[in-house]
């Protein structure tokens, strides 16, 4: 695999290298080499790398061979000796240190203070502090606390403190603690404990335990254990364990055992065992074996075996095996094999063979052949195909028959 810094070795011990790539084939076809001869090869790649990092001093930089087949003219002691005196040379051309540089070709290596601004389909290797713009189709990989501002259709790999900020459709892979802001149509994928804020139309996906903060259209897919907070009209899918909190006219989507907070008027579509809080005038609609809690004027609306408890004025619509717990002046309209216990002054509509249980002043009307348990005032009423028991004081029982 060709890597940074990479050369060929010819018989007679002439090296080669490029100023503008580590490819071995690009370099042989640069000076025209004729790699295979009738007795063998002709040359040898080599490449001399870094043990650990990039941002490793270059006398610390191992030589090693990249070819299976080596000819009976090879002396490794003769071929490392030439390379690294040609090593020399590739340091003073591609390894910056210092100073302000523009590259417009071919790919580089900026450690220490160094800065660069890289254009059309020019690369680098960013390491320590190190600074760079990419504009165009430029490439960059970022170490230590590294930093670059991405234009255009640029793209970046971060490690470890690295930071990045992107524009237009640039992307981005993040690890270790790296970070990134996008903004524009820019797109990031995120891993380990990387964080990014996303503005625009920005995108992101996330693994491990990345986090994300997204405003505006912005849009993220959460996997793992990570976790976003989603403003204004932003978007999320949610997988596994991740969790997510919405503001403003935000959406969600989450799977498994995901986790949502939802705000002001933010919407969340829930499956699987997934879990969801709402307040404000927040909407979230719930299948599976999810779970909800609202409060305020929430709304949600429930499938399968879907739970949810609603407080204040919340409303919720509960089909087939659904369950809601129901307080205050919170609302409920019930289908199928639905299910509600309604505590204070809570109201239900039941259909087909919805049931509820009645506390306190609850109230409920019940269509087909629902059915109602009330409790606070002791009496029997039946009419039509509905069976219903008032048991004690206040409850409040309306019927029409099926």
């Amino acid at each position: 695999m060709c890597q940074m810094a990479s050369f060929i070795v010819m018989s007679g011990f002439k090296v080669f290298w490029s100023k503008t790539s580590d490819a071995h084939e690009d370099i042989i076809q640069e000076f025209s080499l004729h790699m295979d001869g009738v007795q063998g090869p002709n040359g040898v790649r080599v490449e001399i790398v870094p043990t650990t990092s990039y941002s490793q001093d270059p006398s610390e930089w191992i030589f090693q061979i990249d070819q299976d087949i080596i000819p009976d003219w090879w002396n490794r002691v003769e071929a490392e000796k030439a390379t690294r005196i040609a090593f020399q040379d590739w340091c003073t051309a591609r390894r910056f240190t210092q100073g302000i540089h523009e590259i417009r070709q071919g790919s580089i290596l900026l450690v220490g203070s160094a800065q660069a601004t890289l254009r059309n389909v020019a690369k680098a290797i960013l390491c320590n502090s190190a600074q760079a713009t990419l504009c165009d189709s430029a490439q960059a990989t970022l170490y230590n606390l590294a930093q670059a501002n991405l234009y255009n259709s640029a793209q970046a790999t971060l490690h470890g403190l690295a930071q990045a900020t992107l524009f237009d459709s640039t992307k981005a892979t993040l690890y270790g603690s790296a970070r990134a802001t996008l903004y524009d149509s820019a797109k990031a994928t995120l891993y380990d404990s990387a964080k990014a804020t996303l503005y625009d139309s920005a995108k992101a996906t996330l693994y491990n335990s990345a986090q994300v903060t997204l405003h505006s259209s912005a849009q993220a897919t959460l996997l793992d254990s990570t976790k976003a907070t989603l403003c204004n009209s932003a978007q999320a899918i949610l997988y596994n364990s991740a969790q997510a909190t919405l503001y403003n006219s935000a959406q969600a989507t989450l799977y498994n055992s995901a986790q949502a907070t939802l705000c002001d008027s933010a919407q969340a579509t829930l499956r699987d065992s997934a879990r969801a809080t709402l307040y404000g005038s927040a909407q979230a609609t719930l299948y599976d074996s999810a779970e909800a809690t609202l409060y305020g004027l929430a709304q949600a609306v429930l499938y399968n075996s879907a739970q949810v408890t609603l407080y204040n004025s919340a409303q919720a619509t509960l089909c087939e095996g659904a369950q809601a717990y129901l307080y205050d002046a919170a609302q409920a309209a019930l289908h199928d094999s639905a299910r509600a216990t309604l505590w204070d002054s809570a109201q239900a509509v039941l259909y087909n063979s919805a049931q509820a249980t009645l506390r306190d002043s609850a109230q409920a009307t019940l269509i087909d052949a629902s059915t109602v348990l009330a409790y606070d005032k002791t009496s029997w009423h039946r009419k039509g195909k509905q069976t219903i028991v008032i048991d004690r004081r206040k409850a409040k029982v309306r019927v029409w028959a099926a």
